[in-house]
């Protein structure tokens, strides 16, 4: 994707991953992560570091409710 991405024929690209962080050592645009009241995590890990490379975050089941 970074190939294509230097090559003109695309303008930007993300990544859904379980793991973020490993994510930002690609040239992405946005990361769609796993975020809601019950995993936390990426606010305390992720966030900061998105904020520092201009990512975007996508909630990926933001809804999450308990059984």
């Amino acid at each position: 994707m970074d190939t294509l991405k230097q090559q003109g024929k695309i303008a930007h690209y993300g990544v859904s991953v379980e793991t973020a962080i490993n994510a930002c050592r690609f040239d992405i645009s946005a990361v769609e992560i796993i975020f809601n009241m019950f995993r936390l995590k990426p606010r305390d890990l992720f966030f900061e570091t998105a904020a520092e490379k201009d990512l975007g975050i996508l909630a990926r089941i933001p809804l999450a409710v308990a059984y």
